[in-house]
């Protein structure tokens, strides 16, 4: 009974975004900074870049300033 494949239901979709995790500024990161792994933490809402890219982020440097709790995007690198 039911489906092969299971996926989420369209439903469901917007509470997915919620329940993902974005990395997110653990401390100011001046503009040209190299960018560490303890400058950074997972939180919610997952509208950012996903935590599964930490190892992408860590060694850019800022293009920004960042400041603390923001949630990072790829424009900010």
């Amino acid at each position: 009974l039911g489906q092969m494949h299971r996926s989420p239901l369209t439903s469901e979709q917007a509470a997915r975004k919620l329940a993902r995790r974005s990395l997110t500024a653990a401390v100011d990161i001046k503009k040209g900074t190299v960018i560490t792994e303890k400058m950074l933490i997972g939180k919610r809402p997952g509208t950012g870049i996903p935590t599964k890219f930490m190892d992408a982020v860590v060694g850019r440097t800022a293009g920004r300033d960042i400041p603390e709790d923001t949630t990072l995007r790829w424009n900010l690198l």
